[in-house]
């Protein structure tokens, strides 16, 4: 029942900004701001790349900044890469492991997955409570093409995207012939990758394209939690939550904007705490449900980390704005308004589906 979402790489141009993706910007003439709340140690930003993992760039976020709260640091912009957790490595947890598996050993993983849900990734990580650090695993281990990871453009993006769809479609069309080294130095060299020939010769040996991501990007000593880095750990009688989520029936609750910015203002405002949520980045707007947005690979994910209520002047006329945190790099929230954007737009992007805002949220201490 979770949805999944397999993100835009389709940036259009290198001009486009978050209001072609349903990120609209709040119309000027609301300059009187009567509330804001924004959460101010959020851990730094991530860039997602050519690569459709927003999803889990959403969830590496959250994951890191809750278990920054819980372990009681002030700061969690200041976190060292040894204690955050690796972006690339968090995309295999959109991968569904049954109960009775080992989720903490890594072959019943199928390999790094583009395209997840933030809500099943925070779920399945809390479980497996072992992820590789940002330090073993380079948060720009899948920049190609030779783009400058703090300079990307919409085209930047598009065109690595185009790359790593080339190099999928080769490893297709191999039906699982290996490839050889001097192939290997070749794929090197068109895509300007920065794996050794060696290690795209093994990654290509495998059976799924998946599976030659994740030998490709996530290095052999950074699999082991047992014998290699310290891996990072979370609390784990903590869970994540979701708005509107299901009834008891497992049907999907029903929601509007009213009830939805309502809560997301509670979470941010009173709570505390980041917000993760899934929408369609489609204009216009020409689906009636997220899944069938998603279907068509328009559907994004990224975080909210604020919340503001914004009137006119003479506070005749208000609304409600939210700050997000996207991941394709910081250069695009320095250009789009720090992230501020309608909330409406936003939210009505989501459908309202179950698990249109997900959070982490400590566990109640049980009364006796």
């Amino acid at each position: 029942m979770l949805r999944v979402i397999l993100c835009t790489l389709l940036l259009l141009n290198a001009s486009a900004s978050f209001a072609d993706y349903n990120m609209t910007p709040v119309d000027r003439k609301y300059t009187k701001v009567v509330e804001r709340c924004v959460i101010e140690t959020m851990p730094k930003t991530l860039n997602q790349g050519g690569l459709p993992i927003c999803y889990a760039a959403a969830a590496t976020l959250l994951g890191d900044e809750y278990n920054c709260f819980r372990k009681g640091n002030k700061n969690c912009t200041e976190v060292p890469d040894e204690r955050r957790a690796s972006m690339l490595d968090m995309s295999r947890f959109s991968e569904y492991i049954k109960d009775q598996d080992d989720k903490r050993d890594r072959s019943e993983y199928k390999g790094l997955k583009q395209g997840g849900s933030i809500h099943k990734t925070l779920d399945s990580l809390w479980y497996a409570d072992m992820v590789a650090p940002k330090s073993c695993v380079s948060d720009t281990a899948h920049f190609i093409g030779g783009f400058d990871p703090q300079n990307t453009t919409a085209s930047d993006v598009d065109r690595m995207g185009q790359m790593w769809n080339e190099m999928a479609e080769f490893h297709k069309k191999l039906k699982g012939a290996p490839i050889s080294l001097r192939e290997a130095e070749g794929l090197k060299k068109a895509y300007q990758m920065q794996q050794q020939a060696t290690t795209i010769e093994l990654a290509f040996a495998e059976k799924t394209w998946p599976l030659v991501l994740d030998k490709l990007l996530i290095p052999e000593i950074c699999r082991d939690w047992m014998d290699g880095p310290e891996h990072i750990s979370y609390v784990r009688n903590d869970h994540p939550k979701t708005f509107p989520g299901w009834d008891d029936d497992a049907k999907p609750v029903k929601s509007d904007y009213k009830n939805t910015v309502a809560m997301a203002r509670q979470i941010i405002c009173e709570k505390k705490r980041p917000i993760g949520t899934s929408f369609c980045a489609a204009k216009p707007m020409s689906y009636e449900t997220l899944k069938d947005c998603s279907d068509k690979q328009l559907g994004h994910a990224v975080v909210i980390e604020g919340y503001a209520r914004v009137c006119t002047t003479n506070s005749a006329d208000c609304v409600d704005s939210v700050k997000v945190r996207n991941s394709w790099g910081d250069n695009w929230q320095k250009q789009n308004n720090d992230g501020w954007i309608d909330a409406k737009t936003l939210l009505d992007s989501t459908f309202y589906s179950p698990d249109a805002l997900v959070w982490m949220e400590e566990k109640p201490k049980e009364q006796y």
